[in-house]
């Protein structure tokens, strides 16, 4: 691999953005409001460079369900399961915005009730403070 690619690939991240009025672990695009086993149920947030924070000892993501006392979220899949898929994006060079897209293929052994997908990342200010943040998407239920 020649060097100039190599620091092309490693180069750190300079700062994350998303945009006035906008802030990070925004939703801009909610899960349906339905799913069965065996549907792929789509997220997508407003995000920042996953490079900030390698979360080796936590995750991008959670898909959680509601448990049965109506209170409490119990994690039932993160992005170790292969049932998801995290994807991040920046649709623009020019720009420091990014998304992040969260997949969860709804298992045939999935629970039926309600669910929602958080989503776990990190930003970069232009001064270079890194900075945790989450999101949560609205519930959806699993049927059957």
């Amino acid at each position: 691999m020649s060097l100039f690619l190599q620091t092309q690939i490693t180069k750190g991240v300079i700062y994350d953005s998303v945009g006035i009025g906008h802030h990070f672990g925004d939703v801009t695009v909610q899960p349906v409001t339905t799913a069965k086993a065996g549907v792929r149920v789509e997220v997508e947030f407003r995000s920042s460079n996953p490079r900030n924070d390698l979360r080796t000892e936590g995750t991008f993501l959670a898909v959680q369900l509601l448990d049965s006392d109506g209170i409490s979220w119990v994690d039932v899949a993160t992005d170790g399961n292969w049932e998801t898929k995290f994807e991040w994006s920046r649709p623009s060079k020019l720009s420091a915005e990014s998304f992040a897209t969260i997949v969860w293929d709804v298992p045939l052994d999935a629970v039926v009730g309600t669910y929602r997908i958080q989503h776990y990342n990190s930003h970069k200010s232009v001064l270079g403070k890194i900075t945790e943040f989450s999101g949560t998407s609205n519930t959806f239920k699993v049927t059957d």
